[in-house]
């Protein structure tokens, strides 16, 4: 195996267990903010102590549950503001021990109380404890408030630089996830062989790890099969991904207008999962289908095709004409009609769930389809 293969094959897995970025933007978050910091400290040496290093990382993971504006400033204000005072208080009460000892006791648990802030104060009161190793005196405690204050800034330019560079590039990329995840799921259900088709997902590590939180351990228990596992997995990715694309606020125009795109094909991608759910029964009563509706079979090959299609639309911003085969898409509606009017009391129920989940899995694509083009047309335009 060549160097080239290998890192490919590393660079393949690393998109796996990190589809949509997330280790590597927010290792940027935090690392970033303490280069900035160090930065202060090697060449604005007076005031800063060396604290100024580490207080923007820790700032950057108190606003990382935020996704308003309003909350994390809020946080950062939780975060801060204790800070200062509480520093300031060690700085000038450092030669009284007891009395500081009751102070901060005081101070903590007031802070601490604040249920709404308790993630912000208790990084706050970490903070300000460990000030007591450094030089007492209201002078360098004033000092200590100004690198405070720079610290403040620091992490608010930065919380709208991450905005401005990054908001775009994981919208897209959660969208593609998304995208490549309801492929999968549709494929799942329709190959032949499960144990070949769990191969060759695209999304393939979600059969090999289990999901973060303990209690979906126990969920996971009462599914029988590997394929309704992965489908469980599915719907709480498609969940917990989706947050940053319903609730995150952005402050520049580009950003809030393509969050309104994606958020139209995030709802299709919902609707599109309910529609594969229809699919359960597919392997199980694929004989029969085929029987009375022949052309599933090709149909079933043209909706690959076009997930193929939009993730490419999405990944490398290819114009392409049409997602389906209209002539396939036609004769296979007759077939459905015919069945409908004919034979619809007699058939099983597993058929008729599943012709109906392909049927509208088709529309959702097709909406899809239609708001891709519209953007493109838009793009031109510009």
């Amino acid at each position: 195996m060549t160097i080239l293969k290998i890192l490919k094959l590393s660079i393949c897995r690393l998109h796996q267990w990190d589809p949509i970025s997330d280790a590597a933007i927010n290792a940027l978050k935090l690392t970033i903010p303490g280069i900035v910091g160090t930065i202060c400290w090697l060449y604005f040496r007076k005031p800063f102590s060396f604290w100024i290093t580490l207080l923007p990382p820790f700032a950057m993971f108190v606003v990382f549950s935020s996704s308003t504006y309003k909350q994390k400033f809020l946080n950062l204000t939780a975060f801060f503001v204790p800070l200062a005072i509480m520093q300031f208080a060690v700085a000038i009460l450092l030669t009284h021990p007891f009395i500081l000892i009751i102070f901060l006791f005081i101070s903590s648990f007031i802070v601490i109380s604040i249920f709404k802030y308790r993630y912000a104060t208790i990084f706050a009161v970490l903070c300000a404890v460990i000030y007591i190793d450094l030089q007492p005196g209201w002078y360098l405690g004033v000092n200590r408030i100004i690198e405070i204050i720079i610290s403040f800034v620091i992490i608010s330019v930065l919380i709208i630089i991450y905005e401005y560079l990054f908001s775009i590039v994981k919208l897209k990329k959660i969208i593609v996830y998304l995208l490549e995840l309801l492929w999968d799921s549709f494929y799942l259900l329709t190959v032949s062989d499960s144990g070949e088709g769990s191969r060759k997902l695209k999304n393939k590590y979600l059969f090999e790890r289990a999901l973060c939180f303990k209690s979906d351990f126990e969920v996971e228990k009462i599914f029988n099969t590997d394929t309704e596992k992965f489908s469980h997995k599915v719907v709480t990715e498609l969940i917990n991904k989706g947050k940053f694309i319903d609730s995150e606020e952005f402050i520049f125009e580009k950003n809030r207008n393509y969050r309104d795109y994606v958020n139209s094909i995030y709802i299709l991608l919902r609707r599109g999962l309910r529609s594969v759910t229809y699919l359960r029964s597919f392997s199980n009563k694929k004989i029969e289908i085929y029987k009375f509706c022949p052309t599933t079979s090709i149909l079933v090959k043209n909706i690959e095709e076009a997930f193929s299609k939009i993730v490419l639309c999405f990944k490398h911003d290819y114009k392409i004409d049409t997602f389906f085969n209209e002539k396939h898409i036609e004769k296979w509606n007759n077939e459905c009609d015919k069945l409908a009017e004919s034979q619809k009391n007699i058939i099983d129920d597993g058929v008729l769930e599943s012709i109906y989940g392909i049927k509208y899995l088709i529309t959702d694509l097709k909406k899809i389809e239609k708001i891709l083009h519209i953007r493109q047309e838009h793009n031109e335009d510009l």
